[in-house]
């Protein structure tokens, strides 16, 4: 069964796959000081809120056109969504407090993280509704 649901994931969820990815190595590198760019208040949480946004909505779009459309369905692919932003945004903010001392954890990343997943499965949700 393990092998299954990789090749299905490595299949059908390559985007998503992607983002996560990148989402880490993003959120795990060490960022050089810049003095010359102007400072915009709380532009880190507008950053995670977008990330966990296009990762939410790539992995509900990419579960939604590989299993049949039925309410079942649709309704784990936002549980899946939610939960895979919770631990992906778990996982980061402990890496970034634990295991580097360049970064630091907040928990307010992480709440901006599941903010950005559940107003993507808000949104898709919504227009799936609308074009009904």
């Amino acid at each position: 069964m393990p092998h299954k649901l990789v090749n299905n994931l490595l299949r059908y969820h390559v985007f998503t796959i992607i983002c996560g990815i990148g989402i880490l190595i993003l959120c795990s590198i060490h960022l050089p000081q810049q003095n010359n760019i102007p400072v915009i208040p709380n532009f880190d949480k507008i950053v995670h809120f977008t990330m966990y946004f296009i990762l939410s909505i790539s992995f509900v779009v990419e579960t939604t056109m590989t299993k049949s459309n039925t309410r079942k369905n649709i309704l784990w692919a936002y549980v899946a969504a939610l939960l895979l932003s919770a631990l992906l945004g778990g996982l980061i903010e402990y890496i970034q407090g634990y295991l580097t001392d360049y970064r630091s954890a907040d928990i307010m990343d992480w709440l901006f993280d599941l903010g950005g997943s559940l107003t993507a499965c808000l949104l898709i949700g919504l227009t799936r509704l609308a074009f009904r």
